[in-house]
């Protein structure tokens, strides 16, 4: 994300391509900007001299959005990415994780890798296990996750400072689990209170937004319904055209026994 008009500044959020014109991200990477503010691009800019921009037409932000609660934004392009074909499909739901069972998934993001200049463009990946329920993540017992829980997907809590971690500016970043988009990067919290947050650190756990949970308001925006067009000319309605049947089936009688 190139904030233009305010710092000329990079500041680094993900997303995914849902659908040709449209990306799924973390509200918090919308809230506060404009559609002058943000341009999207496949890829980190800090590592590919070339890279398109590409404009956004619309910002959709959950009207109840709060990094905790509701951290789900959609951006809509002007224009799609012609030479991508297939986006990600959104899936998931609380019975995949009945009975305690954990799924393994990958994550996405560009992070700090973003600020690294390696031979890879396409972003950092990464594969953890993740937990969801009342009690599946730490501190479950905090407000905080007592009233928000059910929106909550959780990765363990990796075991050595060498494990590969999520970073700041992959925020908005997809996990993919069975070969679908689960959740969206949403923030990170300390277990131990006095550890600082930071990438890579121990005894700290990253929250991913459940996207089934806002499966009816995504699909508003990117699969709305459209509207039926009324018939012209002169068909019956239903309940009109009932009573006909019905007239007609009284006269056949009628005349029957005349």
């Amino acid at each position: 994300m190139w904030d233009k008009n305010r710092t000329n500044k990079y500041e680094a959020c993900t997303g995914s391509l849902v659908k040709e014109l449209f990306v799924l991200t973390a509200g918090m990477c919308c809230t506060g900007y404009t559609v002058y503010d943000i341009e999207v691009c496949q890829g980190s800019p800090l590592q590919v001299e070339s890279i398109d921009f590409h404009r956004v037409a619309n910002i959709y932000l959950h009207e109840h959005f709060s990094v905790e609660r509701n951290n789900i934004c959609v951006l809509k392009l002007e224009k799609k990415f012609p030479e991508i074909k297939t986006f990600l499909k959104i899936g998931g739901s609380s019975k995949d994780f009945a009975f305690g069972k954990k799924l393994n998934c990958r994550i996405f993001g560009f992070g700090l890798t973003g600020d690294k200049k390696s031979d890879v463009g396409t972003g950092y990946t990464m594969t953890n296990d993740i937990v969801y329920g009342r009690k599946a993540c730490r501190k479950h017992d905090s407000d905080r996750i007592k009233i928000n829980w059910e929106q909550y997907l959780c990765l363990v809590p990796q075991n050595s400072p060498n494990d590969p971690s999520t970073c700041l500016g992959d925020g908005g970043g997809p996990m993919i689990c069975n070969n679908k988009q689960y959740g969206i990067n949403s923030f990170m919290y300390s277990i131990i209170p006095e550890n600082n947050i930071s990438c890579g650190a121990l005894n700290q756990q990253v929250v991913y937004m459940f996207v089934d949970v806002h499966r009816k308001w995504l699909n508003n925006i990117i699969e709305p319904k459209k509207k039926k067009k009324r018939s012209s000319g002169n068909l019956l309605k239903t309940r009109h055209y009932t009573l006909y049947i019905l007239l007609t089936l009284v006269l056949c009688i009628m005349l029957t026994f005349i």
